[in-house]
């Protein structure tokens, strides 16, 4: 049989439908096959297809540490190497400038905040975006936000200063909500907010009054672009809150004496708030936690105050534990992603990283 015969041509719409059922770190090493399978694999439309499509996406922990950008499975043991990748970040700047405030649809929204310099960043393709910082360059931004909006295609960004504001990407411009905001944050630097059900989340207290007992759950809905209020558990006491999105519920943990941690199973129903318990920082080598994410095994994974990933078990028990900095540094430098192989909309000059990388 002749080299000719023992080939064998598939139609372009059975390979598109084979390659849309392979996981991303596949597909990047497959961009090198030939050009006709690097302009298939990154067309916006293949990677939308891929993101709505049939294969199953990895979530992985995204950590800015010790001047590199890594990624973590953190269903593997936090010892092995193996299951950490690092990345180079496209743009003339280094991760210790940068603080991740946001994952969204494989996105990364990054922050260098005494520059004033924002990026969207796709890590799994190198698709990458500098956005224009708000106008007033004086104000100090207490929370950011970052979510997709289904009913525009629309990637939107959320700052809560002196005023609320958000930047539409396809727009390329900032839109002021309101320009008295009442909002703040307990802490001296920026806090990212958590998306769950079409709306971004933030815990926060009234700037208007700083009493303990004004701390509430405010929510951005990003299709009305309007702000709300949930009420904290009825048992919470001290307003020192950190608030996450894990496995499709709210998680509140204060930090005071011990670490209280709640979840609401209901989505929006203030009684559905259930206390998971307590844990004792020096039990988790922890002055503050924040939760990230459960493993396929039912284990939490958090981040502490001194940059360290955490793997407790459902008493609260230390089972894994890795820093990533030799010294305190902040535990709002990691963020749950998905690896995909979006674009960005109505975008012609992203940075596509080469294909011969993953070749």
């Amino acid at each position: 049989m002749s080299r000719q015969e023992s080939s064998i041509h598939l139609p372009k719409e059975v390979i598109e439908e084979i390659l849309l059922r392979l996981p991303v770190k596949s597909l990047l090493r497959f961009r090198c096959v030939s050009k006709s399978w690097l302009s298939l694999i990154s067309s916006p439309r293949f990677g939308e297809l891929h993101f709505q499509g049939p294969s199953k996406h990895s979530h992985r922990a995204f950590v800015s540490a010790q001047q590199q950008f890594q990624s973590i499975d953190f269903d593997a043991p936090f010892h092995d190497d193996s299951a950490i990748v690092k990345f180079n970040f496209p743009r003339p700047t280094t991760p210790a400038d940068l603080e991740i405030m946001g994952s969204c649809r494989g996105f990364l929204f990054l922050v260098a905040d005494k520059k004033r310099k924002y990026f969207l960043w796709n890590p799994s393709n190198g698709v990458c975006r500098k956005i224009p910082p708000p106008l007033d360059l004086d104000i100090f931004v207490y929370m950011y936000g970052f979510g997709y909006d289904e009913s525009t295609d629309d990637y939107i960004i959320v700052i809560i200063s002196d005023v609320l504001a958000f930047f539409s990407l396809k727009a390329n411009s900032w839109e002021i909500l309101d320009d008295e905001c009442e909002y703040t944050y307990q802490y001296d630097q920026p806090t990212p907010g958590s998306i769950l059900n079409g709306a971004i989340y933030w815990f926060a207290f009234h700037s208007r009054e700083p009493e303990p007992e004004c701390f509430a759950i405010i929510a951005f809905d990003i299709k009305s672009k309007t702000l709300s209020e949930i009420p904290v558990p009825d048992d919470f006491e001290y307003g020192l809150g950190i608030l996450t999105s894990v496995a499709g519920c709210l998680t509140l943990t204060e930090n005071c004496d011990v670490l209280k941690m709640w979840v609401m199973e209901k989505y929006g129903l203030e009684s559905s708030w259930r206390n998971l318990g307590t844990l004792s920082p020096d039990e988790v080598h922890m002055e503050a936690i924040s939760s990230l994410c459960f493993t396929k095994d039912g284990h939490l994974v958090a981040i502490n105050s001194i940059s360290g990933l955490a793997k407790l078990n459902h008493r609260g028990e230390l089972l894994e534990y890795r820093k990533f900095l030799p010294e305190p540094h902040s535990f709002y430098c990691a963020s749950v992603y998905t690896e995909t192989l979006l674009s960005l909309p109505s975008v012609s000059c992203d940075h596509l990283v080469e294909a011969e990388q993953y070749c």
